[in-house]
């Protein structure tokens, strides 16, 4: 499925049997749909390290898989490889649990909602969040790697806690998040650690690996850091001040 009509009437959808895949963007700014419904046939469902097939859907609440696809599952409207351990697309209006805990420093942000990703999952694939509206706090969970792109401009994302069984952090796997001004990582995590700034470093202090982009003011890299990553290269041609030491 290539595209679907962006002003198309109807709050629901049901992908028909037989079709192979549904094409990244290939419900970009549809503006009525809230459910979508993957047929069995469905084999195929691509994704970028900016986009999934569902982007900017902009009332979508659900994505459903028909119970006898082979290849996808969706746990509460969340696409899921039939196996659970790859998390591959969240509906771009799907709200997360409120919990003031939270909450924004101004009044004028958005109330915190939080997702926490099954138990299940191990790997969050390229474009999964890209662009969702409505969650400010994810928990990890048992999530071992986040790939380039998982949690591209999510623009009230505030909150991201890795936890320890994190192993694997691809470039860029958080980015355009203006909210986020710091990250928390478990501190018995053997790979990484986020430092007093809220920036992620590898365990052994010699690579930043992770910048939050809503932080504000000048930063000073770690005096043992070797490398950086070019997502935070990319930060600072962007207007950002930092000191590399």
């Amino acid at each position: 499925m290539k595209a679907y009509p962006v002003a198309k009437a109807g709050t629901t959808f049901t992908v028909p049997n037989g079709v192979y895949g549904v094409s990244t963007n290939g419900f970009q700014l549809a503006k009525n749909l809230t459910t979508i419904t993957l047929p069995a046939s469905i084999q195929d469902l691509p994704t970028t390290k900016e986009a999934n097939g569902f982007t900017s859907a902009k009332n979508l609440t659900a994505i459903k898989v028909d119970a006898g696809n082979t290849n996808f599952k969706d746990e509460d409207g969340v696409v899921l490889t039939k196996d659970g351990k790859t998390l591959v697309a969240y509906p771009f209006a799907r709200h997360g649990v409120v919990n003031p805990a939270y909450n924004g420093p101004l009044v004028t942000m958005h109330p915190g909602e939080v997702y926490t990703i099954p138990a299940s999952v191990e790997t969050i694939g390229k474009g999964a969040f890209a662009q969702a509206k409505e969650i400010t706090a994810v928990q990890l969970n048992n999530v071992k790697k986040i790939s380039e792109g998982a949690f591209y401009s999510v623009r009230n994302l505030r909150n991201v806690e890795l936890g320890a069984s994190v192993e694997t952090i691809e470039d860029g796997a958080i980015s355009g998040t203006p909210d986020l001004s710091r990250f928390t990582v478990d501190s018995t995590n053997p790979n990484y650690m986020a430092d007093a700034d809220g920036v992620i470093y590898t365990k052994n202090l010699q690579e930043l690996v992770l910048y939050p982009s809503g932080r504000a003011g000048e930063y000073s890299t770690l005096p043992t850091t070797k490398k950086v990553r070019k997502s935070f290269i990319l930060l600072c041609t962007e207007g950002y001040k930092s000191k590399l030491q």
